[in-house]
């Protein structure tokens, strides 16, 4: 998306789809059969990146994701799903000896598969998010497709208790 040189020579990488990830969010069964249940999760979060720090250059990305899944919990607390998501106010800015620039870009829908094991009220996931972005100023399109990790935490009847209960 934007390229430039440190003053040792080397390029930093500002990778479209990198970065780290703060949500909160929700899920609630909408089916359920004995120990196994069909949920709904929606998450909002904001997701950051930035280049490793320089004297003359600085780059960030910032956006808002928001997810809509469909999860399947079995009961031996795995869930695994898949759904779509969007990401709101996409910017990249970057202000420098180098490049003084601010890019955004349009919010266009993505594909998300993921699985993850709860242990009590704590979880474990990983995930693929398929994703394209489209600069706003032009038709260049930037690939923010991307894999990912992550552990949450379940407040209320969340974790591996049976759905059904």
């Amino acid at each position: 998306v934007v390229e430039f040189s440190y003053s040792d020579g080397t390029t930093p990488d500002v990778p479209a789809g990198a970065g780290l990830v703060l949500a909160g969010g929700a899920a609630l069964p909408v089916y359920i059969s004995g120990e196994h249940a069909l949920e709904t999760q929606l998450n909002v979060g904001v997701k950051y990146r930035t280049i490793p720090p320089a004297s003359n250059q600085s780059a960030n990305w910032l956006r808002f994701p928001v997810e809509a899944l469909l999860m399947y919990r079995g009961p031996s607390g795995f869930r695994v799903g898949a759904g779509t998501t969007l990401h709101f106010l996409k910017w990249l800015e970057a202000s420098g000896d180098a490049v003084n620039d601010k890019v955004t870009f349009k919010s266009t829908p993505g594909f998300i598969v993921q699985a993850d094991y709860l242990f009590g009220k704590w979880s474990f996931d990983v995930r693929y998010t398929a994703l394209t972005y489209e600069a706003d100023e032009s038709a260049s399109k930037i690939g923010a497709s991307s894999f990912g990790g992550g552990v949450s935490y379940w407040f209320g009847k969340g974790g591996t208790e049976n759905p059904g209960n």
